[in-house]
């Protein structure tokens, strides 16, 4: 996941996701509004903008909705709602969601 107004950027675990976000566990969680990109992809997906690889990211935008700081003992967790800003990223998250 990448800050879109910042270098700031993080990897991290998908919790869950469908069409309208995703809930992602990462060290540090991006302010609440934030907007970010966050990069998708699974072994069974095959993205038609990656020249049909698999497991080859697509990238979606989204706006940090909710967030958890980090504790002890467990990670910090964002809370993610998709901008679709195209019918095609729509489409590739349509085909995305079919491979789960």
């Amino acid at each position: 996941m990448k800050r879109e107004d910042s270098a700031w950027q993080s990897d991290g675990t998908v919790l869950n996701v469908g069409m309208g976000g995703a809930c992602i566990a990462l060290a540090r969680s991006p302010h609440l509004g934030s907007m970010v990109t966050i990069s998708l992809a699974a072994p069974t997906f095959y993205a038609e903008s990656s020249g049909g690889e698999p497991n080859e990211p697509f990238a979606l935008r989204a706006r940090i909705q909710w967030r958890r700081e980090a504790t002890a003992s467990e990670p910090a967790r964002a809370g993610l709602a998709f901008e679709h800003t195209s019918p095609h990223d729509l489409q590739l998250l349509v085909d995305f969601l079919a491979t789960l």
